[in-house]
């Protein structure tokens, strides 16, 4: 699914359109419940209030649910989650991700957003 999503932003010209498209994948996002939006699963050194959760499903695979109060920062976590989704943790261990730079938007990022997807990644592997 990685490369789907390289291949779309490859397609948008715009920092405008990309921004556009980010926005639209957050609605893809599972709903997150409120009683999850806990001290525990809140992703530290985020711009935007965002929390991070994972249950364990069949066979010790995680799925995770994620929100937060910025569309775009819940659009880049989606992202993320495509490759992290179901996966047990020595899987999640060692599981590459999309990257800011493949997707061209490291030019675009403020650095505390840089610093809550590095958090949100952290989660992500475990760490």
């Amino acid at each position: 699914m990685q490369n789907q999503i390289i291949s779309d932003f490859q397609t948008l010209d715009s920092w405008e359109d990309k921004y556009e498209y980010i926005i639209s994948l957050s609605r893809k996002l599972e709903p997150y419940p409120d009683e999850l939006k806990r001290p525990e699963h809140f992703i530290i050194g985020c711009q935007s209030r965002t929390w991070l959760f994972s249950k364990e499903i069949d066979n010790g695979k995680l799925h995770w649910l994620a929100h937060s109060d910025s569309l775009f920062v819940k659009g880049l976590i989606y992202i993320l989650l495509l490759d992290f989704q179901d996966k047990t943790k020595e899987e999640l261990r060692t599981q590459e991700a999309v990257t800011i730079q493949e997707l061209d938007l490291e030019k675009y990022i403020t650095a505390g957003r840089q610093n809550g997807l590095e958090g949100v990644m952290k989660k992500l592997k475990l760490n």
